[in-house]
């Protein structure tokens, strides 16, 4: 079993690295084109795109075997063989635009140790930036999470979880095409979204998973587009993993407070991501 060295992976804390990027008119359509909720804005980028700018361009023979890259550099060592995001924040102060020229500063903030049902987990978080020039557009905080793999569960029989009420309601279907091209425009190698045989029997997912980002995408959305006001802050959190064996819904509701309750789930898994929004 890997042990954790916490004094020495505390060592990050504090680490910095910048990444800069320009929002390209085709890069906007790819991601309007993948995730089709989107309202098109002329110029606007949609929400999401921050993810797919920068992104880390690693060579082949520096990948883990999870398809991430190795351990190490920004992130920190950590010695467990498995790495997903387990949600975060979104704070949006403008919107970027085409053409923008993106500056992403991140900088991990913190590091603990802790125990989940499948063994010890390690979180990590990030705080991201994104800046045009000084002007901060966005500000991000990402929770990854790394963990050792788990025991196969025994498959039990299905019971209907009920989804949470929602003032609006969308289906989408996970088809290994959609997985793939989220994967592509966000260039993301995780082998979880792509590679079946990798996923159901090296991580021991019932098929392959659908992203935590790209559920916080359509959640933001669709509450923008039910609502009629662009949101300002979602916060949300991965309650368990899910696969694309079947569709799954996204839900929104506005409570008494004003904020804006997110979800997406399915009946068979119940809700396997929560979030709220404010606009």
């Amino acid at each position: 079993m890997n042990t954790l060295d916490t004094e020495h992976l505390m060592q990050w804390i504090g680490r910095q690295e910048t990444a800069s990027d320009v929002i390209t008119q085709a890069l906007a359509d790819r991601v309007l084109s993948t995730l089709s909720i989107a309202k098109r804005v002329e110029g606007q980028a949609p929400i999401g795109t921050q993810w797919c700018i920068a992104p880390s361009a690693v060579d082949l023979d520096q990948l883990g075997r999870d398809g991430h890259p190795a351990k190490g550099g920004f992130l920190p060592p950590v010695p467990y063989d498995l790495r997903m995001w387990a949600g975060g924040e979104l704070q949006f102060h403008a919107p970027l635009w085409v053409n923008d020229v993106v500056t992403r500063r991140s900088t991990i903030t913190d590091i603990t140790h802790k125990s989940g049902r499948s063994g010890p987990l390690c979180f990590v978080t990030v705080q991201h930036e994104y800046l045009v020039g000084d002007d901060l557009r966005i500000s991000e905080r990402q929770d990854v999470v790394y963990r050792n793999p788990s025991p196969k569960a025994k498959k039990l029989a299905v019971k209907k979880q009920p989804l949470p009420v929602a003032d609006t309601q969308i289906l989408t279907d996970p088809t290994p095409t959609l997985l793939f091209r989220f994967s592509a425009i966000t260039f993301n190698g995780h082998r979880i979204h792509y590679d079946h045989p990798y996923t159901t029997k090296t991580e021991g997912y019932g098929g392959l998973v659908v992203h935590g980002p790209m559920q916080a995408i359509l959640m933001a959305t669709l509450a923008e587009n039910t609502y009629e006001k662009p949101i300002k802050r979602i916060s949300y959190k991965g309650v368990t993993a899910l696969d694309n064996t079947a569709p799954f819904a996204t839900g929104v509701k506005k409570m008494t407070d004003g904020t804006i309750k997110c979800w997406s789930g399915r009946e068979d898994t119940g809700v396997t991501m929560q979030a709220t929004a404010w606009s």
